[in-house]
Parts: structure tokens; sequence; C-alpha cells
């Protein structure tokens, strides 16, 4: 609580105040109806769980930590929360479940269904209707949502956080009401510098380096990536990185072979 205290009062903030967009209000009312045909009560809205979700999604958009072979449960490394590459792991569920606890005075678990990914789709607009046709029609996304599967012995949702934002869509339950009076998820989320996402992670032999025209190079896998790959417009879950050999040239000529990829895919060079 102490290193929360502290960030509040001196890291810089990300300015936007706990209202609802008219997208955010959709997906609450989306979801509520979609619990009533199932026969299932509604859930109040949370400061505490939407602080939450605001703050990953903020996360998610400036500092991208789902890059690569993550997905979008995925935490930069923070003074003020615990960070994660999540995999889907079981190992890994608890840094995402104790997320209300470290940015909150919520001290139960909180529960996300997150949409949304910079590997693919980073200039997609996420929309209500996307995020929950995608959560309804992924079976561990619905039964989280209908209390169904895994989550059946579990109590009733009592809390419920939503946030939009860019490409992403993030919803957060709460076991437990939201009675607490928190002044700072009123406020802006408290975020870690916005660090520079690595997304070019071809390796070249050391010796073979200086030979290379790398500028020309990584233009042609952009040019093959933009090309030959599948679009994923919007998907929620991107298919993994696909290792795939191809042939280079330096600048003597001499056709060399390697493996690499470019923006979390992996393309043939040419």
């Amino acid at each position: 609580m102490k290193k929360l205290i502290y960030l509040l009062l001196f890291t810089p903030l990300i300015s936007f105040s706990q209202e609802y967009s008219q997208e955010e209000l959709k997906l609450y009312s989306m979801i509520m109806k979609y619990r009533k045909k199932k026969g299932l009560p509604s859930i109040d809205l949370s400061p505490c769980l939407t602080f939450v979700a605001k703050t990953h999604v903020a996360d998610l958009v400036l500092n991208k930590p789902d890059l690569g072979r993550f997905n979008a449960h995925s935490w930069s490394k923070s003074e003020v929360w615990t960070g994660v590459h999540y995999t889907g792991q079981q190992s890994q569920a608890q840094h995402m479940w104790n997320k209300p606890r470290e940015l909150t005075p919520y001290i139960y678990s909180g529960y996300e269904i997150a949409c949304g990914s910079n590997d693919c789709c980073s200039d997609f607009i996420m929309t209500a209707d996307h995020a929950f046709n995608f959560w309804k029609s992924s079976p561990k996304y619905n039964e989280v949502i209908i209390n169904k599967g895994v989550w059946k012995g579990r109590k009733k949702w009592k809390s419920i956080g939503i946030s939009i934002k860019d490409g992403f869509a993030v919803v957060w339950f709460g076991e437990e009401e939201d009675h607490w009076d928190c002044k700072h998820c009123l406020n802006s989320p408290v975020l870690p510098p916005v660090q520079k996402p690595t997304s070019e992670k071809t390796q070249f032999n050391k010796k073979e380096e200086t030979n290379v025209d790398k500028e020309k190079f990584f233009k042609s896998l952009e040019e093959w990536n933009i090309k030959n790959y599948p679009k994923y417009e919007g998907t929620c879950d991107p298919p993994p990185p696909k290792v795939i050999r191809f042939t280079y040239k330096v600048n003597n000529n001499t056709n060399k072979t390697g493996s690499g990829s470019f923006g979390g895919f992996i393309p043939v060079g040419e």
C-alpha cells in the first residue's frame, strides 16, 4: 500500500476519469442481458474493478506486454503491480487474480476476460459487439460470464469492471461486492514508463551481421508479411508464430539461410 501511495503522488499519470464510454456501457448492457436470459442476476459496476480494467487496457495499449507469444492477460513490469507474460499456464493465473489487491482496496481476487492483440491487430478499433460476440463464442470466456464449467461452484459474481480502449476490451469479475470508498479509483491509472516494444526478433550470425543490409532486409520481410500472411483483423487470440526458414542476401550477393520473426509473425524473406 505504501508503494501505491508513493506512486500515486510521484508517478506521471495517464489522464482519464472513471466515466464509461458509450461502447463500455453497451458492453455492460449486453453482458447483463445475456446473463438474464440464462436466469442469472445483474452485476453491479465496481469502481475498483473498473480501475483495474482501465489500468490494464492502458498498459496493453501503451506498453504492449502481450507482444510475442503472450496473450492479452499479460502485464508489463511495474513497481505498483507484478508483471507477467501470460501464456495461459495455471501457474501464472494468480498474478492476474491478484491485480485488484495490488491496485485497489478490493481485497478479493478478480477474474478477467480480455479481447485484443498487439501482434496482429494494433490498428483495430475494438467495439462492444466484437468483444461480446468473441467471448460468447469462446467456451472458456463464455463460462466465466455465465458461471458455468469450472466457475459453476463459485459464488455468483457480485462486482464487475469494464474498459474498452483502442484495440482492446477487458472485463473483470469479482465474487464480493465493492463497498470500498476508493478515491484514487476515480483518478487516472498509475502506469510504468512507456517501454518501446521489441518486435524484430530476427537473429543473425555475428560474423555475417556486418555484411547484412538490415534496412532492406527488414523492409523485404515486412512487405512479405503484408502480402502473404493472412490478416487477423480484430482477432482476440491470434495464432502462435510459426518458425519458417528464409533466405536473404548480404552485400557480397551471397545467399544465406536463417530463421526469425517480424512483428510477432515469422515470414519468409525473398
